[in-house]
Parts: structure tokens; sequence; C-alpha cells
């Protein structure tokens, strides 16, 4: 995999399209960054939810709950360069000699990565996941086990924008598993994403 930082993102025709087959099918989804945020901030709701229920496991099970201050700035802190970690997991799941993208658009709140490389639909939700599990979900659950105060705030500060920074991640798994058939490949053109099946040559 070839990661090439393509800076500020500028406009929508700067973004690498893809050479689609011609049974390919876009997704249905927003044609616009800031509205595939929009959807993605749906997914805000149960992914606050499994923070709450493992806090209160926690507080039930663990009978521990504290926060230190200081722990818990330096795990907010640190979010800012595991941003980058993020992303750099979804560009480590695209095939080898593939040229990954990516652009910062920092007002629009969002740091993405972008390849025209065909996935199979299985690859796809792991690329899409595996951010949210290795950088939210793992974490959060090693938390419960952590007396520490200062460790467990830190570990809390890190986790939870990890989790509900993977919105946008599990709102595409979510388009992939619905409207994507078994089978399928899917490759990024643009902003958007389309899925097509490999034509069987005649015989």
């Amino acid at each position: 995999m070839k990661l090439i930082y393509k800076g500020k993102f500028e406009d929508y025709d700067s973004l690498p399209k893809a050479d689609l087959p011609k049974n390919a099918v876009k997704f249905d989804e927003p044609e616009t960054i800031e509205g595939i945020v929009q959807e993605a901030k749906r997914y805000f709701v149960p992914l606050l939810v499994i923070i709450g229920d493992v806090i209160i496991f926690k507080w039930i099970f663990m009978q521990t709950f504290s926060l230190d201050f200081l722990g818990l700035a330096l795990g907010l802190f640190l979010t800012l360069p595991f941003l980058v970690v993020h992303e750099l997991l979804h560009a480590l799941s695209f095939p080898l000699k593939t040229e990954v993208y990516l652009y910062q658009a920092l007002k629009k709140g969002v740091l993405f990565v972008t390849s025209t490389a065909p996935l199979k639909k299985s690859r796809f939700i792991v690329m899409s996941l595996l951010p949210m599990v290795v950088l939210g979900l793992i974490p959060l659950f090693w938390w419960i086990f952590i007396l520490d105060s200062f460790y467990s705030s830190l570990v809390l500060g890190l986790s939870v924008p990890m989790l509900l920074g993977g919105a946008g991640d599990l709102y595409n798994v979510v388009n992939t598993l619905l409207q994507v058939p078994r089978g399928a490949f899917i490759q990024l053109s643009g902003i958007n994403s389309y899925w097509y099946l490999e034509e069987k040559e005649e015989c």
C-alpha cells in the first residue's frame, strides 16, 4: 500500500475517479461530505449506548469509577494524532501496491482516505470497521479492568472519541449490508461508493 498525502480537500473534482464497470451501481447515499456527516450523526446513538453500558458494567461489577482530570485531558489530547492512525488503519486494509490518498478537510470536521482499488464486500466491511474496533472498542473494554484512576481516565478519554469517530464508518457498513449483494465488489470513485458483480464470460 502506497499512502499519498494530498493535503487540503478543495473540491470533489480533485478526488480520484475509478474506471468503473458498466454494471456498477452507485450507493444510495448523499453527494456531499456535509450530507454524509449528517447521516453519520444518527449512529452516535447506538455508539453512546455501548459506551454507557460499558461504564455502568464497570461501576456495578468492578465497583469503581473515578476520573482523573489530567489523565482524561491527556487522553482527549491524544485523539488528535490518533485521527491519523485511524486513517492509516483504513489505508492498510487496501491491497498491496494500491495507491491510497489521504485528504484533510478540517473545516468540515473530517480526515479521510480514498482509493479506487476494488474490494470484496467482506473486505470493505473490515476496512471500514478496523479503526473503530482497534482504537475504540478494544481499548474501551480493556478500560473496564484498569483500576488506576490516571490510566483509566486516559484510556477512557481516548477510546470514547475514537469510537464515536467511527460513526461515519458504521454508516458505510450499514449501507453495504443493506444495499450490496453477496459476492459483490465495492469501488470508491469521487465522493461516492459503487458496487458491482463480476460478469461471467459467455462460453
